[in-house]
């Protein structure tokens, strides 16, 4: 099994790393103002919160750097809206929405023991709510325990075999245990249910490149720069692959435009250093 392939004592360093990883792949996690009754409270609230599209990844908690007024602002509007979860949950205990919105809403606080027991409590009742497995996953790789991230996500495949952002889940902890080819099969199914976000696609150029499949990262490299036009990185990756192709001249452009981003870009010099 999956879950077997990381011990649990894995090093917290080791989890750190791939907790944070994957909150930045899931960052395409889209918004959306829409909230269902009964929980028509939360609109004026000022929270985003995902969306329940099939597939979608992690709430990804943290990511901006609000003033100290609006954090205090965005705190107390998590706190009301808390209570108010917790008075929906309590009229009503059998509502799994109730508790994925509590959970969503106990991660944002920073309050990840409840906000777990929220989340497990949601897919007791409903084994099916894929995007409550994503959650789970992301918050037990914060907490360095792998093992119960990978049966996480294989739950959220159960219920959703072309759920994206499982699949890229798995493969960023198969990559980061040495499982190289099983990596790219997990990132590859992501891309192809729709889950080819900038981290993931990163992660597979890289393994691509590592096991010298030069064509398959080209074209990763390439659609990174059709998607991010302003990315020295991404560019210089493209020249890298190009490269070891044989087709200098294009590398060399890739790297030029490297440099034209960011004129103190080193990587992009010593790709032109090359010739």
């Amino acid at each position: 099994p999956l879950f077997l392939l990381a011990p649990r004592s894995s090093s917290l360093s080791s989890a750190a790393l791939l907790s944070s990883s994957c909150f930045s792949s899931f960052s395409s996690f889209r918004h959306t103002s829409s909230v269902p009754l009964p929980f028509a409270f939360l609109r004026g609230s000022h929270l985003e919160f995902p969306s329940h599209r099939r597939g979608a990844g992690a709430l990804s908690c943290g990511d901006a750097s609000p003033s100290s007024s609006s954090s205090s602002a965005l705190n107390r509007s998590v706190e009301r809206a808390i209570k108010e979860c917790r008075r929906a949950v309590e009229s009503n205990p059998g509502n799994d929405e109730a508790f994925f919105y509590l959970g969503l809403l106990l991660q944002k606080s920073g309050n990840i023991t409840e906000a777990m027991e929220a989340y497990r409590s949601c897919v007791a009742l409903n084994p099916g709510r894929e995007e409550s497995w994503i959650q789970l996953a992301g918050l037990y790789l914060s907490l360095g325990d792998i093992p119960s991230a990978l049966r996480s996500y294989l739950s959220a495949l159960e219920s959703n075999p072309s759920c994206s952002a499982a699949h890229a889940g798995i493969g960023r902890i198969l990559e980061q245990g040495g499982k190289t080819e099983a990596a790219i099969v997990s990132y590859e199914k992501a891309m192809r249910a729709g889950g080819g976000d900038k981290a993931t696609l990163m992660s597979l150029y890289t393994l691509y490149f590592r096991s010298r499949r030069f064509e398959a990262a080209r074209d990763v490299a390439q659609r990174l720069c059709n998607e991010n036009t302003d990315d020295e990185d991404v560019s210089t990756k493209l020249g890298h692959a190009l490269m070891e192709l044989g087709r200098t001249a294009e590398a060399q452009r890739s790297f030029l435009r490297a440099v034209d981003l960011n004129q103190g870009y080193g990587p992009a010099y010593n790709g032109l250093g090359r010739w």
